[in-house]
């Protein structure tokens, strides 16, 4: 982090703060709370549109965020080309920022390997896999749902994907999961610092992996990325962006999903034994967490012209920051929205994984790994239970645990 952005940082958090003490929601919000809900209905009471006094509009209401994600007049740049916010990382040239023609000849590159034709495949190996991380554990006695099941199934996955042998698989494992830290608060320099120490370790084991499949192809994802490179122009370091976009997407959200899902059904065990009782309801349940606690609960657009929405004038290059979490929560739209029911119609759908040209490309797989986790967690440990407090993620954008003590004792 440069002496600029640490200042910059710096400023933000003290006006965060500021606004936060003077009550406006989404401030406090940006703080990362333990409970955004509240806040959440606070921000629906005014309407379905509401300018925070960052400047930027906020919205829970589910079909005017709809509008918003899907309108090409809204994008994550602004008219001069910069981001919405502030980069602190290298990562910042992915198709997570880019927008236009730009973003749909990455999108393109990356859809064939994240489609639900391509990934329906997996399931019986993420059925394996599954069994095999549940093999290594004594369920008997307390363990950590998050450090030896949750947090190792994506990665695990995504590395088939792409087939990285060893010795990359091992460095692999162990810097993918930190690469999702991006999104948690930003407490400190050293924090960042190992954000993009992973990063640049991501970095490097894709640059050599590349100059192994160039010299050696086969028919993994890095492979099949080569061999488009030329035709779409695409550059090494679109490429490198690439793939680590493609473990982000691959893991980020999955983790989240069956880390939180589980904590929520144990915490309702009517809920839990529905499930035990009839696996089948897995996929159902997956939904269900998905639109209960989204695990990316926030996501921010900005006008790239003015446009009028819902009666209200967005000027250009301002910022609408669609709030996930409240939106799944529309009482217009679904029953008893803080109600929790696995056997809840899964229709219409929520906006877990955004909207528009931006849908979350790991969605797909997503769904389908917490359908195989919770489907095998409910087969092999019916008398699974929380043994202890979880430990909760401190983010803004991110609705998911550090850790989750459970037992089948």
């Amino acid at each position: 982090m440069s002496v600029q952005q640490a200042e910059d940082m710096t400023t933000q958090m003290r006006v965060l703060w500021t606004l936060g003490e003077l009550g406006d929601p989404l401030a406090l919000l940006l703080r990362g709370p333990e409970d955004p809900y509240p806040l959440y209905e606070r921000i629906r009471a005014k309407g379905p549109l509401h300018r925070s006094e960052l400047g930027a509009w906020t919205t829970v209401d589910h079909a005017t965020a709809t509008k918003v994600l899907r309108d090409r007049r809204f994008g994550v740049l602004k008219s001069d080309g910069t981001p919405i916010s502030p980069v602190i990382t290298t990562f910042d040239n992915s198709m997570l920022g880019a927008d236009g023609a730009d973003h749909a000849r990455l999108r393109k590159l990356a859809t064939p390997f994240l489609s639900p034709k391509a990934i329906a495949g997996f399931r019986d190996r993420l059925t394996a896999i599954c069994h095999e991380l549940l093999d290594r554990v004594d369920t008997s006695r307390e363990f950590d749902l998050m450090a030896s099941f949750a947090d190792l199934i994506p990665v695990t996955v995504v590395a088939t994907i792409f087939d990285i042998p060893e010795p990359f698989l091992s460095r692999y494992l162990e810097h993918g999961p930190k690469f999702g830290t991006i999104f948690d608060e930003i407490t400190s320099a050293e924090h960042i610092a190992g954000v993009q120490r992973s990063l640049d370790e991501l970095d490097a084991l894709f640059t050599e992996l590349m100059e192994l499949r160039l010299a050696h192809p086969g028919d993994d994802a890095v492979s099949k990325l080569l061999t488009a490179r030329a035709e779409d122009r695409l550059t090494t370091h679109e490429l490198v962006s690439l793939c680590q976009l493609l473990t982000l997407a691959g893991a980020e959200s999955t983790v989240n999903l069956i880390g939180v899902g589980v904590k929520t059904m144990l915490e309702r065990r009517d809920q839990w034994e529905k499930l035990v009782a009839d696996p089948d309801l897995a996929p159902a349940a997956a939904q269900e967490s998905l639109r209960f606690e989204a695990p990316v609960q926030q996501s921010s657009r900005v006008s790239t012209v003015d446009v009028e929405v819902d009666g209200t004038l967005i000027p250009a290059d301002t910022a609408v920051v669609v709030l996930t979490g409240g939106c799944n929560r529309d009482p217009a739209v679904w029953d008893r929205p803080a109600h929790f029911d696995v056997t809840r119609p899964t229709t219409p759908d929520n906006l877990s994984f955004s909207g528009g040209s931006h849908y979350c490309l790991g969605a797909p797989l997503a769904r389908l790994e917490a359908d195989v986790a919770f489907r095998v967690l409910a087969t092999r440990l019916p008398d699974l239970h929380q043994t202890g407090p979880a430990d909760r993620r401190r983010s803004a954008i991110i609705r998911g645990l550090r850790h989750l003590p459970v037992s089948n004792g």
